[in-house]
Formats: C-alpha cells, structure tokens, sequence
C-alpha cells in the first residue's frame, strides 16, 4: 500500500501549495522482512560470501527507491552501491524524473534473493520483489504512465562485481511478473 503520509502530502501541496516534508528516514520504506536467500554452494565461505552480495543489492534497492522518493540523481548511495554502466542508467532515470516532476511512493517488499554463479569478483542476483512502490506526479499525485507508475511484483536480475568498498551493481534488468518462485 502506498506511503499513505506521503500520499496525502503530495495531494495536499498539488491543492494547497504545501511541501512535503523529507523527515522519513532513508530505510523506512523498504520492508525488511529477512527475505529468504538461497545460494548455489555448500561452503560456509561461499554462503558469507553469498550474503555480502545479497546486502549489497538490498543497499542498491534502497538508494535507488530513496533518489526517486528524493528526485536526488546526486545521492552519494548511489555512487556506493552501483558501478558503471548500471549507476548511470540509475542516474539518468532519476534525473528524467526530477525534471518531470516524478517522485517515488510507498514501500517495497522483498519476498525472496537467490545469488548464484560467485566467482571472481562476480555473482549473479536474481531477486523478487512486492509492494506500492511507484512513481507519481508530484503536483497531482497521478502515477507515472507504464511500468513506472504500476505496484506489483517485478523481479530483477543483476550482474554484482566486488569492488574494495563492496559489492555494487554492473548491470540489471527489471521485469514486472510474478516472481520466479511463485
């Protein structure tokens, strides 16, 4: 369901001439639920390591859902946890929806990660994602037109490398379908 706060706040500037406040935290609107994690491998070792890639995607869904609930295309997460050529797919979305008047709402819900093939400073993510996230107009509140401004289940895949500071996203696709595992 939709940021309600956030909802109200939006249609009330769009009626009113308010703002909105950006007091929400970063983390609040991605729901951590412990999603399941599986990995391809029977080692301890291999399993941290699956982990540490999983983290890294969570950290990556969250900074990219804050710069859109922000219309920040600067935010430094982004830079942390995306790599090239993925953070300047991220970047230019941001941007296009800031210059639109586009804002994310609502909360995103993670059902399950799978990390699989890790090898060489590389892993693949195949994730599946629910929720109200969506992209709405920030002076009338309507939802952004196609995939953008639509809630329901999108699963991604993501190419992560390892980098000194972590492991960040190459390259990803987003599909709006059930999840794989349904």
């Amino acid at each position: 369901m939709p940021s309600v706060s956030l909802a109200l706040c939006v249609l009330a500037a769009a009626a009113f001439g308010t703002a909105c406040s950006k007091s929400e935290s970063r983390s609040s609107f991605v729901t951590r639920r412990s999603p399941k994690t599986t990995v391809s491998s029977d080692t301890a070792e291999s399993e941290n390591t699956a982990e540490a890639v999983a983290a890294g995607w969570r950290a990556a869904l969250e900074a990219d859902d804050w710069a859109a609930r922000t219309s920040n295309p600067d935010d430094p997460m982004l830079a942390a946890t995306h790599a090239e050529p993925q953070l300047g797919v991220i970047v230019a979305s941001v941007a296009w929806y800031r210059a639109n008047g586009w804002v994310g709402i609502g909360t995103d819900r993670i059902l399950r990660i799978s990390v699989s093939d890790v090898a060489n400073g590389r892993a693949n993510v195949t994730a599946c994602i629910d929720g109200e996230e969506i992209e709405v107009n920030a002076v009338n509140g309507h939802p952004a037109p196609g995939i953008p401004g639509e809630a329901g289940p999108t699963t991604f895949r993501a190419l992560m490398i390892q980098t000194p500071s972590g492991w960040k996203i190459e390259q990803q696709t987003a599909t709006e379908e059930a999840c794989p595992w349904s």
